[in-house]
């Protein structure tokens, strides 16, 4: 058994127990759409547990993995049931080969409010969770670059970009925390 199989219990004498241990019965809603389904398993389990410990601790969270490794099941999972809808309001988009930086910058903007005069963010008293699927698709440009990348690089590292309309202008952001999941590097 390898130190990832098992999970420390504080509630029993701080023993290790299997992961599966946590996975309580799992019963498919009758009416649930065929997308919403997630049938918990060891990986999606310890994956989500890394996810809401990390998000609690307002850390970002990016899953690396070859396919087939429950790295998107595991953040939609914990987006569609995992996080508090009265604490947290949420993202989701997936980057593509033709992904570019203005569309990334569109599409996180168009769900931003004001906040005050230059600084935006999730509605009052939330925080917005940004989960972006296959973040090493997008193209490297003639230069070496991924502009697509560098506008979420300054997104997480600045909080903030240039405003598209109005050269120049820098606009703030707050309260946003990003979700990722990639293959490997390579």
């Amino acid at each position: 058994s390898l130190l990832h199989d098992s999970y420390l219990d504080p509630t029993d004498d701080c023993k290790w127990k299997p992961w599966t241990d946590r996975l309580a019965g799992f019963e498919i809603p009758r009416n649930a759409q065929y997308h919403t389904i997630i049938v918990p398993t060891a990986d999606t389990e310890r994956n989500q547990f890394v996810i809401r410990t990390l998000i609690d601790s307002n850390y970002n969270v990016m899953f690396s993995g070859p396919t087939g490794t429950a790295k998107t099941a595991s953040i939609n999972g914990m987006l569609l049931g995992g996080f508090s809808s009265d604490i947290f309001s949420t993202i989701q988009f997936a980057f593509s080969a033709q992904t570019t930086a203005n569309q990334t910058q569109d599409i996180v903007d168009s769900k931003l409010d004001k906040r005050k005069k230059g600084v935006f963010g999730p509605p009052i008293n939330k925080k917005m969770l940004v989960f972006i699927d296959d973040v090493s698709m997008p193209l490297i440009n003639e230069w070496g670059d991924q502009p697509t990348l560098e506008i979420m690089r300054q997104l997480i590292e600045q909080k903030g970009f240039y405003n598209l309309d109005k050269p120049g202008e820098w606009k703030g952001i707050v309260d946003l925390l990003f979700l990722g999941a990639r293959l490997h590097p390579g």
